[in-house]
Parts: structure tokens; C-alpha cells; sequence
């Protein structure tokens, strides 16, 4: 977005909001759950590409579901497709 540009220019990214982490530790905020979790991705972003290898290589596919947005990101973000839309 064009907000995320300084003056100069350069992109500049904003803090993430999600800070919390699923844990096991005792007293968790988020405990691991099957089904509990969505992964929402779209294919035409390199982070969900990551974040899908590492739900492969650590063997949570059984867990962690995913969903997949449309490719195309308007002024709101990303979309859920509708039925039979491409």
C-alpha cells in the first residue's frame, strides 16, 4: 500500500498484529487443537508459500487446515472465492 512508503521512498513495513503463539505450555492462550486453526492463504503471496512448506515439513497437514483466498488483493485485502469462480 502506498501508505507503507517513507518519505524517501523506501518501503517501510508496519508491526504484525498477530503477536500470540499456539503452545503447549501450560496456562496457554492458544493450546494446539485439531481444527481450531485455519491456515488462510493466497497462491500469489511468497509468505503463504513459505508458510505452507513449513506446515508440510513439521507434518501438520492432519492438523492445521487451509484455506485459500482469491489471487487478486483489492483496497480490502485478500477475498474469499465464490462458488465456481476462478
Amino acid at each position: 500500500a502506498m501508505d507503507d512508503n517513507a518519505p524517501t521512498g523506501a518501503f517501510v513495513r508496519k508491526d504484525a498484529l498477530f503477536r500470540s503463539w499456539i503452545s503447549r505450555e501450560a496456562g496457554a492462550e492458544f493450546p494446539p487443537a485439531a481444527g481450531r486453526y485455519r491456515l488462510v492463504v493466497s497462491y500469489a503471496c511468497p509468505w503463504a508459500h513459505r508458510a505452507l512448506l513449513v506446515r508440510a515439513m513439521k507434518g501438520l497437514e492432519g492438523v492445521l487446515d487451509v484455506v485459500v483466498v482469491h489471487w487478486m488483493m483489492d483496497g480490502n485485502g485478500w477475498r474469499f472465492v465464490d462458488a465456481g469462480e476462478e
